[in-house]
């Protein structure tokens, strides 16, 4: 019976699923732009600032072993001003990219996130961003 030739022709083929959008193609039509990476420099000035805490939830992103994320408040995925970028944790970011946290949200964190007294050090900011 399921090696039967006549009785799989039987049933409608499924379609293929897609493997995303091709370069320039995007969802409702939008053109979808090449990301290019956020500079050093502002990740390093971004970590700064944060004082190597989420800037929405505030966790310790060194003492609890998270990886920083940067996230574009905007959504433009090329505007990489200072002003633009936000420092949070990976839960936080997935809550922005869903919705979840809106834009205004973020903004007034970013305004009134309290600026620390004493900014980590060099060697924090790079075990943060590259693990040593």
């Amino acid at each position: 019976m399921w090696g039967n030739e006549s009785y799989r022709k039987s049933f409608p083929k499924k379609a293929q699923k897609s493997k995303g959008t091709l370069r320039g193609e995007g969802p409702r039509g939008k053109k979808k732009t090449k990301r290019t990476p956020i500079p050093e420099n502002v990740k390093k000035k971004a970590l700064m600032r944060s004082g190597r805490y989420c800037q929405y939830c505030r966790k310790d992103l060194l003492r609890n072993r998270l990886m920083p994320t940067f996230h574009h408040i905007d959504g433009n995925a090329s505007n990489h001003h200072l002003n633009n970028i936000i420092v949070l944790c990976p839960d936080c970011h997935n809550k922005a990219d869903r919705g979840v946290i809106t834009k205004e949200q973020l903004i007034y964190k970013l305004r009134s996130s309290p600026r620390p007294m004493v900014g980590p050090n060099m060697d924090e900011i790079n075990k943060l961003l590259f693990g040593w």
